[in-house]
């Protein structure tokens, strides 16, 4: 390639370069600056403050309780929609009756606005008027009324619940096309060697479903980590903080106590947690990936 040809690709990747950088490394490195001074909403310029917001948090219970509810909520959710996903998949996967049918309306929640969904599931839950705890008390095993929402030992239950069943499509659709895409001579082959059916989902299925699997836990683990909207519609973290998540936490100090620069240290600590993660799940992947 000559410095004519290299000087044109340089000039052809830059535009696309540039406002890539823009849009992705400006709002993380504007977040770092706000981390780093007193932001008053009104009154006084901004004050450096160096690294006190961060080590206030440090002290402050409310975060690291933040923090724990955090990781509950997020293993909580990310193995509760894997699962049912998985299934999903391996059902739609399957010569069922229907099938058109049954995929559209078993990936319909993912369809559903979160919003809309969250206000029906908060009149399912409802303590005075909920169907839930009416189908429940004409078991007769039951207390008639459940505070689902108003209890702090249910509340994060049932929040992750309804998150679970708001994502579990991604991880159906994601896995059903990991299952589409295990070549059918494998099958065929071990069918021919006299493999059973248990022994065919677990030497070619499973393992086919390896890479992908890695894919889906990795991104539902990001969106249940940084969810705000859907737990702050159905509890705004409370009953006595025990939904209160880093994100409800975060949009908390920023638009409620108005603490800009609080607020935006605690972002900069989520976006340090999901980097470290996302490397360490890369690498746990990559040597997985090795030793097969």
């Amino acid at each position: 390639m000559t410095a004519s040809t290299r000087r044109l690709a340089f000039g052809l990747v830059a535009p696309a370069a540039i406002l890539i950088g823009v849009v992705l490394f400006y709002p993380i490195l504007h977040g770092v600056w706000m981390s780093l001074f007193d932001i008053p909403l009104l009154g006084p310029p901004p004050r450096y403050v160096g690294l006190s917001n961060f080590a206030n948090l440090v002290m402050r219970d409310d975060f690291r309780h933040a923090f724990k509810v955090t990781l509950a909520y997020t293993a909580g959710t990310v193995v509760t929609a894997f699962g049912i996903g998985f299934l999903v998949a391996i059902l739609l996967n399957a010569a069922i009756f229907a099938r058109p049918i049954a995929r559209t309306l078993l990936l319909l929640p993912w369809a559903i606005p979160e919003v809309v969904a969250v206000l029906v599931f908060a009149w399912m839950l409802d303590f005075q008027w909920g169907v839930l705890n009416y189908l429940l008390s004409l078991t007769g095993y039951f207390p008639p009324k459940i505070g689902w929402l108003l209890s702090p030992d249910l509340a994060l239950y049932a929040v992750m619940a309804v998150t679970a069943w708001k994502d579990y499509p991604l991880a159906a659709v994601m896995i059903l096309a990991g299952l589409q895409g295990i070549p059918q001579d494998l099958y065929e082959a071990a069918r021919v060697d006299g493999a059973t059916s248990f022994q065919e989902f677990r030497h070619i299925t499973l393992p086919g479903l390896r890479p992908i699997s890695a894919v889906v836990f990795l991104l539902l683990t990001l969106y249940s980590f940084k969810r705000v909207a859907l737990i702050y519609i159905m509890t705004a973290g409370g009953p006595s903080r025990a939904t209160e998540t880093l994100s409800v936490l975060t949009y908390l100090e920023g638009f409620k106590f108005f603490r800009m620069g609080s607020a935006a240290a605690i972002g900069v600590a989520m976006l340090a947690v999901t980097l470290v993660f996302t490397l360490f799940y890369y690498r746990f992947t990559m040597a997985a990936e090795s030793a097969t």
